[in-house]
């Protein structure tokens, strides 16, 4: 008997990423929250800048962080196949997430990219995103998950936590418990 396994969803993971900047993200993101304001609505139930403004990769303050997105972001796409284009990444665009208790995202994905992201400038332990598999849910699920038959993931949004994956990869947060986490948020493309 053989089972062949297709259609892999591929989660880039990275943990202890730019901590040494964190305090200057976490003070610029909430200026730029008091500046610009926020939009909270449709997919999101989170505060969030991704309407407001979502330019965070331009500042100077973003400057580490971004260098360390594009090279990673670089090697994650040549193995996922990008070969001809992995030296061209470019960020779209780059947005702060600023959640509290009782905040959550509805399951989505992002258009208009190739590669997107997340990084954790304040996490928890407690907290999870949560990446789900695009397959019609009329089944009924097994008695037992494997490699063959999961449903989703979790990745916990611990604190310097650089999570990368395919634009169409569908993910969520749950109802948060803890208090507040702040994620920076990013679609990513090739240059022409």
């Amino acid at each position: 008997m053989k089972i062949d396994k297709w259609f892999p969803t591929a989660i880039y993971c990275e943990n202890d990423v730019c901590l040494n900047d964190i305090s200057t993200y976490e003070t610029t993101i909430k200026n730029i929250l008091m500046q610009h304001g926020y939009g909270k609505g449709g997919m999101q139930h989170v505060s969030s800048t991704h309407q407001t403004y979502d330019t965070l990769h331009k500042l100077k303050e973003f400057i580490n962080l971004k260098t360390h997105i594009l090279n990673r972001a670089s090697k994650f796409a040549y193995e996922l196949g990008y070969t001809n284009q992995s030296d061209n990444v470019q960020i779209k665009n780059m947005w702060a997430n600023i959640s509290h208790k009782s905040d959550y995202l509805f399951p989505h994905t992002h258009s208009d990219s190739v590669i997107s992201g997340a990084y954790y400038v304040k996490g928890h332990e407690d907290l999870k995103i949560k990446f789900l598999t695009p397959q019609n849910r009329m089944i009924k699920s097994p008695d037992k998950f494997s490699e063959l038959s999961y449903e989703f993931c979790d990745y916990e949004c611990y604190t310097g936590r650089l999570l990368m994956f395919k634009s169409n990869t569908t993910h969520a947060t749950e109802k948060q418990l803890v208090d507040e986490k702040i994620v920076i948020s990013f679609n990513l493309d090739f240059s022409i």
